[in-house]
């Protein structure tokens, strides 16, 4: 009896045994013949062993050995199957093996590349960390300005910006941070002229700046380009100009515009001076944009400074129905004699005399931050004239050949 549930057990097991190699032999398995082929040579041995216990076949020497046969003939073809399943994960090594050298190659030539682009620019390129320190810089930014990367590493970017002093002092570092705060915000690309100082020439360098985040897994920084900016010889053979702008109330307007306005006076003005106009152009359409179409006063925006949160302020008030219609106009002439502007907004003008009236250093002393721009303007232009409702001011610089 136990002879029998033994046999049965052992034909179930090879009719298992069967059907997993053919299922794995369907599925294309590689090993799958080695195993199938080993199987059932085993199994037939035991077939034949269980049939000579019946009696079915003759008990002699071959009968007897069946299962031993069986079992040898299978070690042997499983040891095949062992050693193709090697050679198969070998031959799988060495293509990967291969082709991670080829991505290497391709990664390296492509970091040759970038070393090369990133050196061999005329652009000055810096990487800055988040809080805006350098990290790496071309070689460009000898060429430009005249120092060499181990003078910028781990310092912040504001401290290359050039040392205006009196009444415009730090006025282009709070440009520069306001322009890192926005970017950090809204994460859009930044661009804008700033002046940089230059190691052995004593005088400040304007630099067209562009400045965007790129992220290296998790770890995030501030690619920044800055060229110079390039005299257009056509200026020379303007005799006078006059352009008139309606811009909507974003301060990147104030930043384009003033560019424009100021772009064409290097005929007639130094490059110091031809910065102080468009710093005081843009401080100018700044105070229109701010102050009157959006009638945010000094107290709402120094809190709101103070809060961090100014541009969420802002955007509240470019997207308020009651301001977002409302335009500024720039009026723009150039002549041999003078250059002048116009600056008109739509909102319900200002007290202008009552800040004009007081002194620049009462200001610092009081540490009241609005009315600076205006005090600023007046020391550049020869003429700062409001209208009677504040919301217009005509500015003139005149030409001392």
């Amino acid at each position: 009896m136990a002879t029998l549930v033994g046999i049965a057990l052992a034909i179930i097991s090879a009719f298992i045994m069967i059907a997993s190699g053919v299922i794995a032999f369907i599925r294309r398995g590689r090993t799958a013949k080695f195993y199938l082929v080993a199987w059932s040579f085993f199994l037939l041995g035991v077939l034949l062993y269980s049939l000579k216990s019946l009696g079915v076949l003759p008990d002699n020497q071959i009968t007897r050995w069946t299962i031993q046969i069986g079992t040898a003939i299978e070690v042997v073809l499983l040891s095949l199957g062992l050693a193709d399943r090697i050679n198969s994960l070998s031959k799988s090594l060495r293509d990967n093996l291969r082709e991670l050298s080829s991505v290497k190659a391709k990664i390296e030539e492509s970091e040759k590349r970038f070393k090369e682009i990133f050196q061999g620019s005329e652009e000055v390129m810096l990487l800055l960390d988040e809080n805006t320190r350098v990290i790496n810089a071309n070689r460009a930014l000898t060429k430009q300005l005249g120092f060499r990367v181990s003078d910028l590493m781990g310092k912040p970017l504001e401290e290359f910006l050039y040392p205006v002093k009196g009444k415009k002092a730090g006025f282009n570092s709070l440009y520069l941070n306001e322009k890192f705060q926005e970017l950090k915000i809204t994460g859009n690309v930044g661009r804008f002229v700033l002046d940089f100082s230059q190691k052995y020439v004593k005088e400040p360098k304007d630099m067209y700046v562009r400045m965007q985040y790129i992220e290296f897994g998790d770890l995030r920084e501030i690619f920044v380009t800055m060229a110079s900016q390039l005299e257009d010889s056509i200026i020379n053979y303007i005799d006078e100009e006059r352009i008139e702008f309606t811009i909507s109330n974003y301060l990147r307007n104030a930043e384009l515009v003033s560019q424009k306005v100021t772009s064409n006076l290097g005929k007639h003005l130094s490059s110091i001076a031809q910065t102080e106009i468009r710093t005081s152009v843009r401080e100018i359409i700044i105070n229109a944009i701010e102050h009157g179409n959006l009638n945010i006063g000094f107290d709402e925006k120094s809190q709101a400074l103070v809060e961090g949160n100014y541009l969420e302020f802002l955007q509240k008030r470019q997207e308020d129905p009651r301001y977002s219609r409302k335009v500024i106009k720039i009026e723009y002439v150039l002549t041999e004699e003078y250059v002048a502007y116009r600056i008109t907004d739509e909102g319900k003008g200002f007290d202008h005399k009552q800040i004009l009236s007081r002194s620049l250093e009462s200001l610092n002393e009081a540490h009241e931050q609005h009315g600076r721009g205006i005090h600023m303007t007046k020391s550049v232009f020869d003429r700062v004239e409001y209208n009677d409702s504040g919301n217009q001011v005509r500015l003139i610089k005149y030409f001392r050949h």
